[in-house]
C-alpha cells in the first residue's frame, strides 16, 4: 500500500510526500489553468491537466509510451453506475477501473467488479493532512491515478457549495463533466 500525503489541502499547488519524503510537487499558474504534476526529486513534468475555456481539457503522461495529449472526457469517462450513481471510467493498462463518490472516503476507485477498492482518500480525522492511499498492485499507474484524483477533485471545489464534502457534491451530481 502506497499513502501519498499532501503538505496542504489544495489540488493545484502543494507538494506530495510518500514515507516523509517528497514524491511530487504539484503546480498550477492560476485556478483554471495547466496542472503540472512534477517529480519531485528530478522536476521532471510526469502528468499534465490541461484546463482550456473553448477547447476540451486535456491530460499528458510524457512518460508514458503514448506521449500525446488526450481529451479528458477520452481519458476519465463520465458513467452511470448500476445503481444510477455518477461516476467515471478510468481506463488502466486493460483494466477498467471506476472513480466514483464513497460515503467513508469522498472518492474511491474501483476494480471493474466494483467490489475491490484499488485507491481512495484517507478519512479525514482532526488536522491530518488529506492522503491518497493506493493499494498493492497498483503502483505502476500512481501518477494516473493520482492525476484522476486530482481533476476529480478541482472539479468537485469549483462547483460545490463551500462546506460541503467531496462525497456530498459526488453523490449530488457534481462529478458530472
Amino acid at each position: 500500500m502506497t499513502s501519498l500525503v499532501f503538505d496542504k489541502d489544495s489540488m493545484i499547488n502543494t507538494t506530495i510526500q510518500l514515507n516523509l519524503s517528497p514524491a511530487y510537487t504539484v503546480s498550477t499558474r492560476f485556478p483554471g489553468s495547466t496542472t503540472e504534476i512534477r517529480s519531485a526529486g528530478t522536476g521532471t513534468v510526469v502528468g499534465r491537466i490541461n484546463r482550456r475555456t473553448y477547447l476540451p481539457d486535456t491530460v499528458a503522461f510524457p512518460d508514458a509510451p503514448n506521449r500525446k495529449a488526450v481529451k479528458i472526457s477520452t481519458w476519465l469517462k463520465d458513467a452511470k453506475l448500476a445503481d444510477g450513481s455518477p461516476g467515471s471510467v478510468l481506463q488502466l493498462g486493460k483494466e477498467s477501473t471506476f472513480l466514483v463518490a464513497h460515503s467513508d472516503y469522498e472518492l474511491a476507485l474501483f476494480a471493474g467488479d466494483m467490489k475491490t477498492i484499488l485507491a481512495h482518500w484517507q478519512p479525514r480525522t482532526g488536522s491530518a493532512n488529506r492522503a491518497l492511499i493506493i493499494f498493492a498492485g497498483m503502483e505502476k499507474h500512481q501518477t494516473e491515478i493520482l492525476a484522476a484524483f486530482l481533476f476529480q477533485e478541482q472539479k468537485i471545489r469549483r462547483r460545490t457549495p463551500m462546506g460541503a464534502t467531496t462525497a456530498q457534491a459526488a453523490m449530488t451530481g457534481y462529478m458530472k463533466q
